[in-house]
């Protein structure tokens, strides 16, 4: 959302034309009203209560810096603040550039940051603007308290008019921004900035590469100290480095779900993360800020974090090589850390089937109207997955089933290998969508694959013998190796805990959910899918143009059972897909009356507040002011089952294909 409101910034707030380049790089001029010279916050970013100051305290060169204040904004205001200036392209036309600038922060929230911009903008074509190289770092955000210099290095167009760049904060924080500069580099240096009509897709990668090769060190241990046939030392080694490995990777899960309570997550998590961002800079060089597993599980912090464990696993194995280099007898240890698997693959297993078997409440979504009019050239090969799994409500379903047996075969001694087998036949289906549909929870995925694997190794023979050989498995002994009746209490409460807290209860609030839940949320009668019948900006009507990036297309009103941390709801969205497929709107709030609705994230095409007048059941009218004018929206509602991919439906007979 922010992207396409960086896109739209006004280019001058004078009537003069714009300077021929970056003026008061170090931000040492001051104006009349106290801001840095040539530097500005859009009015309309003013006016929700984000502000400029100037910093003579803690400049890291000279004796000013910026600073751009977000802590008083105005509640459902823009998701971000924009410290910005623009000058003419001119000069740089055919070059390629480096945007350069300090920046630090301070006292981050969990989901703050501040990132650089930098945008070309080339002329007009069919009453559109057209947009060159940009680049709004969003793939490594600033998060760092300290001074840091960040850059983008970008091709300006031979035909570009005008450069835009500056400094924008996400949530109510503070940035700094100090030492900026724009100079000509040589044509050797790799660009940052792609151009905007590729859809800011940057470049696929290689599948093999020489960090694979620590992942095959690491599943050859694991097997090896599964196998008999390896010698002794190198089976007690791996062993070691096995439990080190997924301790390291799973904890604290499961005792997570025992724990949670006394900050057990939260401090492993802070460890965790000094240890990975040390690693990554001191170490194997990576200076750009590291991005936390969120909506992405596999970032470059996850990967990094791989590596810590990697190193530390073959650490433990070599130390307690040396201190318990006498015993021999491992079936205590193999034993546990394969109950601990156990339980880990269990609760994570049942928490991703019972979030795919929810009506309401489900991972895929069924696909509302907006996506439904979206052409499948414009999806993501990952939005692709989730249009299909969201369609059929039964395969979902079913999905979902797999998971949740697998896990309740995974608690129970005796069904083990049953469940590792259930596991990996599902794991494997959902490894294969996440790499060949570019779903990021590749490496989280493929770790649980893997663990279904090593849970099944030491039934490996026997399993032979039974599904190839046809020979008999033979009987097997399923009481523990360890004995006594204190250790039997143990186990048998540990077990009895887990059972309640990661299996019991999330069933059973699942299903309670499940029947209780209204499927409308209580939602205004308003809320829905609509096609936009005509749209006026400043009173004008604008055609329904191809690649327009003010006009709208689809607008829908929905109401999620979920809040925006994930937590319970409900939350409201207003989503407006434009002529050129980008995405508006956001988070709503609407009026107590239902005729204002306040959007959390605004933009040139998106007004902040929209008066909403229900014309009849069917038509609803829209109207606001935004940048871009007074814009004022008739719309017609659309209905799910108008579309072929929801009113299809389920027939046995087919006497021909229906494959259109």
């Amino acid at each position: 959302m922010f992207l396409i409101a960086v896109l739209a910034v006004p280019l001058t707030l004078a009537d003069e034309p714009p300077p021929p380049g970056l003026i008061n790089g170090g931000l040492e001029e001051v104006s009349d009203d106290g801001s840095p010279s040539g530097w500005f916050v859009p009015k309309m970013l003013v006016e929700q209560g984000y502000a400029v100051e100037i910093d003579s305290e803690h400049a890291l060169v000279g004796d000013r810096a910026a600073v751009i204040d977000a802590t008083n904004v105005k509640p459902g205001s823009n998701s971000f603040g924009n410290l910005m200036q623009n000058f003419d392209a001119t000069p740089f036309r055919g070059k390629k550039v480096r945007f350069r600038a300090a920046v630090r922060t301070a006292g981050l929230s969990a989901d703050g940051r501040a990132q650089l911009w930098f945008r070309v903008d080339r002329p007009e074509k069919d009453g559109r603007r057209q947009t060159g190289a940009f680049d709004n770092m969003g793939d490594r955000p600033i998060r760092s308290d300290e001074w840091k210099h960040y850059e983008i290095v970008a091709q300006v167009e031979d035909d570009a008019e005008n450069i835009a760049l500056g400094l924008m904060v996400m949530g109510k924080e503070k940035a700094w921004l100090d030492d900026v500069t724009l100079e000509e580099v040589g044509a050797q240096s790799s660009t940052t900035a792609s151009a905007l009509s590729s859809k800011g897709s940057d470049a696929p990668q290689p599948f093999f590469n020489k960090w694979l090769a620590l992942a095959a060190i690491a599943i050859a241990l694991m097997v090896a100290s599964q196998v008999t046939a390896v010698p002794q030392a190198v089976q007690r080694f791996a062993l070691r480095f096995s439990v080190g490995y997924w301790v390291l990777y799973s904890f604290p899960m499961p005792f997570s779900v025992l724990t949670g309570y006394i900050g057990l997550d939260e401090f492993y998590y802070s460890l965790t993360d000094k240890v990975v961002r040390f690693t990554a800079s001191g170490i194997l060089g990576i200076q750009r800020e590291l991005i936390p597993p969120g909506g992405s599980g596999d970032t470059t912090f996850s990967y990094v974090s791989l590596f810590v464990y990697f190193v530390l696993a073959i650490s433990v194995a070599l130390i307690w090589s040396v201190l318990d280099r006498r015993k021999s007898d491992y079936r205590t240890t193999k034993d546990l850390l394969r109950s601990y698997l156990r339980y880990v693959l269990a609760i994570t297993m049942l928490s991703y089937g019972l979030a795919k078997m929810g009506s309401v409440m489900n991972q895929f979504p069924e696909p509302g109207v907006d996506q439904l009019m979206k052409t499948y050239g414009d999806s993501s090969p990952m939005n692709l997955v989730w249009n299909w799994m969201g369609a059929s409500r039964s395969y979902t379903f079913f999905a979902g089933l797999g998971e949740a047996v697998a896990a309740l075969l995974l608690i129970w001694r005796r069904t083990t290998v049953l469940g590792a087998l259930t596991a990996c036949g599902v794991m494997a289906n959902v490894v294969m969508l996440n790499f060949s549909y570019d779903i990021p929870v590749k490496q989280y995925s493929a770790h649980l694959l893997f663990m279904a694997v090593y849970i099944l190794l030491p039934d490996i023979g026997r399993l032979a013998n039974l599904l190839v050989w046809h020979r008999p498995a033979g009987v097997l002994d399923l009481a523990p190796p360890y004995t006594g009746s204190k250790a039997t209490k143990i186990r048998y409460v540990c077990k009895t805990l887990l059972i309640l807290l990661g299996i019991v209860i999330p069933l059973g609030s699942t299903i309670v959910d499940e029947v209780r839940q209204d499927p409308s949320l209580g939602a205004p009668a308003f809320f829905g899918a609509y096609r936009v019948e005509e749209f006026r900006l400043d009173g004008e009507v604008s055609p329904p143009l191809l690649e327009d990036p003010i006009r709208w297309k689809v607008v829908t009103l929905d109401r999620y059972p979920w809040s925006r941390d994930g937590g319970p709801g409900p939350t409201d969205f207003l989503s407006i897909r434009l002529m050129d497929q980008t995405r508006g709107g956001g988070v709503a709030t609407i009026s107590s009356d239902e005729t204002r609705i306040t959007l959390s994230n605004g933009s040139p095409s998106v007004p902040l507040e929209l008066t909403v007048d229900l014309v009849d059941a069917d038509h609803l009218t829209l109207s606001g002011s935004a940048d871009a004018g007074r814009i004022e929206v008739e719309l017609r509602r659309v209905d799910r089952e108008d579309f072929l991919l929801v009113n299809r439906g389920f027939r046995w007979i087919n006497e021909y294909p229906f494959n259109r």
